[in-house]
């Protein structure tokens, strides 16, 4: 098997198999489980059939040219069915879920039945490299490829109008995005039907669109699938990445606090006795935050005053040069604390401030990087830079 052919969209439903397995083995009960899970494997081994190898190989051990085909466009249909019952186990109550499952279910039968009775009948005695091409102008093939295709688009459209329907409606921004990527995935989907559809009136007009038909289908087909795996996963790991994402960012935050840390807790130590430092990355930063506003206070006689026309300014501390200020002030703090030298300041230390935790770690962050690249040694070269 070429590395083309290993790097085949049936990985990605399969990844999705396996990521959304893990999860059905913990509640087998699951309705919704059981069909993302059965949609999943239902794609993945219609995918792997098309793949060429496994083709010819599948098509030699059953001894039926193009069976291989037959058994991925079937395998197909059941993964658009699977994807409509659990779009209406989402969506509906159990009863009425119950009852149009059931009547899709019945759909996909029926086609899956007709198509095979029409291969059955079609004059297919050979194998070749494309399969379209060859028998696309037989009516019994014709009409077995547009029995496929319009199940195909009954099933994407079905999903994809009920994805957009339920979007604005979800609990969550993942499962929110998540369902938009679906409804995507599933207009791209449609392009590949309207493509197929047009490839065959083509074919029986007399006309070859071959190439223009295999360039579409190879943008369209991975496109959709990959919309659609991500889609229906997102909810799932859509809100581990984001907590990992931030508590990536809070132990950056935590090192960038250090140098001022250290450095404020050194002059002013904290009242009482020392707690043991919090495990999680978010708790340490909150607590790191808390020491570096303590002694921000512990050190305020000494601080120059805020001019105060500059606390409302795009001076404050989410700017470079707001940063840089607060930088200089507090280094010359630190330095007239040491000369025993108080200034009477009862303004606040600094001029900005904000509730929230990441966006006051990320301002404090900036002063600490400028206060670092200051090092003042003495009191006069702090008062430099505060001029």
């Amino acid at each position: 098997m070429s590395w083309s052919e290993l790097a085949s969209p049936a990985l990605l439903p399969l990844w999705g198999l396996l990521y959304k397995g893990r999860d059905l083995l913990r509640r087998p009960d699951d309705r919704a489980l059981r069909w993302i899970c059965a949609a999943f494997l239902a794609l993945t081994v219609a995918l792997t059939l098309l793949i060429p190898s496994c083709y010819r190989a599948v098509d030699s051990a059953l001894g039926v040219p193009h069976i291989a085909r037959l058994m991925a466009h079937s395998f197909g249909i059941l993964n658009g069915c699977s994807l409509q019952a659990l779009m209406l186990t989402l969506s509906l109550q159990a009863d009425r879920a119950a009852r149009r499952i059931r009547l899709r279910l019945g759909a996909a039968a029926v086609c899956i039945g007709c198509m095979t009775t029409l291969f059955l009948l079609a004059p297919i005695d050979r194998e070749t490299a494309d399969f379209a091409t060859v028998y696309a102008r037989d009516p019994l093939v014709a009409a077995y490829l547009i029995t496929f295709v319009a199940y195909l688009s009954f099933s994407l459209a079905d999903v994809g109008v009920l994805a957009h329907r339920h979007a604005p409606l979800a609990f969550s921004p993942f499962l929110r995005w998540g369902l938009k990527m679906i409804s995507i995935g599933c207009g791209i989907g449609l392009l590949y039907s309207v493509d197929k559809l047009a490839y065959l009136l083509a074919g029986q007009l007399g006309t070859d669109l071959s190439t223009v038909e295999a360039a579409v289908s190879a943008l369209t087909v991975p496109t959709s699938v990959l919309l659609v795996t991500a889609g229906f996963t997102l909810p799932s790991w859509g809100p581990r990445l984001a907590r990992q994402h931030a508590a990536a960012r809070s132990r950056w935050l935590y090192r960038r606090l250090g140098p001022l840390r250290d450095a404020l807790v050194a002059a002013a130590p904290p009242v009482g006795a020392a707690e043991a430092l919090p495990r999680g990355p978010e708790e340490r930063l909150h607590h790191r935050v808390v020491e570096v506003h303590d002694a921000l206070l512990a050190i305020r006689p000494f601080m120059d005053s805020i001019d105060a026309t500059a606390a409302g300014s795009p001076s404050g501390s989410g700017t470079g040069d707001g940063a840089r200020r607060d930088a200089a002030r507090i280094a010359g703090a630190l330095a007239r604390r040491r000369g025993g030298r108080p200034t009477g300041n009862i303004q606040p230390p600094l001029a900005d401030h904000s509730e929230d935790l990441l966006e006051e770690a990320a301002r404090l962050a900036r002063v600490s990087i400028e206060f670092s690249r200051i090092r003042p040694r003495d009191d006069d070269r702090a008062v430099e830079e505060v001029d």
